[in-house]
């Protein structure tokens, strides 16, 4: 929904399909959303993305996830 009003404002805006959404806080109460995306989803939406002509899509490999994503269990996860 979001990418599809994207690109009728102009195909040629600038998009981060980013592959590290994490449930976190109060997401863990709602089993739908508390996992992390699947490689079939995360496929649909940067394919969507592009059928819908947002050339300049950032997409970030899915096993990206693993190297951006801190490590909430730590006490200083950015460090």
């Amino acid at each position: 929904m979001v990418l599809s009003w994207l690109a009728e404002l102009s195909p040629a805006t600038h998009v981060s399909i980013m592959s590290q959404y994490s449930p976190q806080y109060r997401a863990a109460r709602y089993p739908e959303i508390d996992r992390p995306l699947t490689a079939r989803e995360y496929d649909e939406i940067t394919d969507y993305a592009l059928e819908l002509g947002l050339d300049n899509a950032l997409i970030q490999e899915l096993d990206s996830r693993h190297r951006y994503l801190p490590d909430f269990n730590l006490d200083r996860p950015f460090e």
